[in-house]
């Protein structure tokens, strides 16, 4: 199990953030503005992102599928319309929307005990999913 951390920590902490980092927009976009601009999502763009969403996937760590999200927008569409546009005015959204599972797929080739021949996918919560679409 070591060698799995020390193999995937390696691999996700070499550029990215660590632990508790954020991003300075300014450093790394020199036209960053802090004005905000409201553009709210319309319900016909959230439509067309969950008929992107393919069934009989596997869920992330809400265990929310993908059919079970479709359901919640056929009984709620306003709420989730809302709930997605202060999201994205806050530029914020859920702390648990930040949590992910990692699977690693064997790829086919090599040692089944050497790391190389597995790819990680990450599974995350399905509607962190539908606001990415």
């Amino acid at each position: 199990m070591d060698m799995w951390a020390r193999f995937l920590g390696g691999l996700f902490n070499s550029q990215g953030l660590r632990q508790g980092e954020s991003l300075n927009l300014r450093s790394l976009v020199p036209s960053y503005s802090d004005e905000v601009v409201h553009f709210g999502f319309l319900k016909t763009e959230i439509e067309l992102a969950l008929g992107g969403m393919k069934n009989k996937k596997a869920p992330g760590p809400d265990n929310l599928q993908n059919e079970v999200v479709k359901l919640l927008w056929a009984a709620v569409p306003d709420e989730i319309t809302a709930f997605l546009n202060v999201c994205l005015e806050l530029g914020s959204f859920p702390h648990a929307w930040k949590n992910s599972n990692l699977k690693l797929l064997y790829k086919g080739k090599g040692g089944v005990s050497d790391v190389d021949s597995y790819r990680g996918i990450s599974l995350c919560c399905s509607l962190y999913n539908l606001l990415d679409r």
